[in-house]
């Protein structure tokens, strides 16, 4: 793969990651989707894949709207049909992967040495709206700056994209949102300090999917939520737009 390209003058990089199945289909309409975002040619894209497909090496190959690294997931993971529900064998194997791709993302990637910055988490069927990289630079500003549902001693964590109701079959507006109160299988973004948290905690040993090991932690306080307005806790900023499946 080519080296990176410059990002336009003064603007900082913002890495986003992707773990990927063996569906070459749904990588090449993220792919699409997400040459389409603005602010896109400021990306690091780090994409993981689970098997040695040559389709999805070529799908990711015809990335050339930003720049790119390719991983290989040493365990392939299980076909998507046989997951199952939370505590399945598949699930835990698909937040093998997940977890594979953090630690090569902070601790394995030349360009990501020393970075301490924030990471966006995305898998292959999350399809990105235009907005989503210029929606997530800005919630990551309120949350680094304290303001808002992040402000206090607790602070936010992190941040996530919302799935859209483009999906749902009666929306065709790719902008608008569906409400949620939940980030379960949504795209996540946060920093290394979180990931340093989730390897001192016993993430990886709690029997579930990664998004509910991350509740886990909030609960039993490895990680530290923050509280909303309402009085509700919850452990991110959340945005009204930004993926959809």
């Amino acid at each position: 793969f080519p080296e990176s390209r410059r990002t336009r003058e003064g603007a900082a990089r913002l890495p986003v990651a992707i773990y990927v199945c063996n569906r070459p289909h749904y990588l090449r309409e993220v792919l699409g989707a997400l040459r389409r975002a603005a602010g896109v040619e400021d990306v690091l894209l780090i994409v993981s894949l689970d098997a040695d497909s040559q389709e999805m090496l070529d799908a990711v190959r015809s990335v050339d709207f930003c720049a790119v690294r390719v991983l290989f997931h040493p365990q392939p993971v299980v076909a998507i049909g046989a997951v199952g529900g939370r505590g399945s064998d598949g699930v835990l194997v698909v937040k093998q992967h997940w977890l594979f791709l953090v630690r090569q993302v902070f601790d394995g990637i030349r360009e990501m040495r020393g970075y301490k910055g924030d990471v966006l988490l995305l898998e292959e069927d999350h399809v990105p709206s235009p907005d989503i990289l210029v929606t997530l630079r800005g919630l990551l500003a309120i949350k680094n700056r304290g303001e808002g549902a992040c402000a206090g001693d607790a602070g936010c964590w992190g941040a996530y994209m919302k799935f859209g109701c483009q999906g749902e079959g009666k929306e065709t507006d790719i902008y608008k949102a569906c409400r949620v109160k939940w980030f379960v299988n949504t795209g996540v973004a946060f920093n290394r300090s979180v990931f340093e948290a989730i390897e001192a905690s016993d993430f990886e040993s709690f029997r579930d999917g990664w998004d509910w090991s991350m509740y886990h932690l909030i609960q039993t306080r490895q990680l530290l939520p923050c509280q909303q307005g309402d009085g509700q806790i919850d452990g991110q900023t959340n945005a009204p737009s930004g993926v959809r499946r």
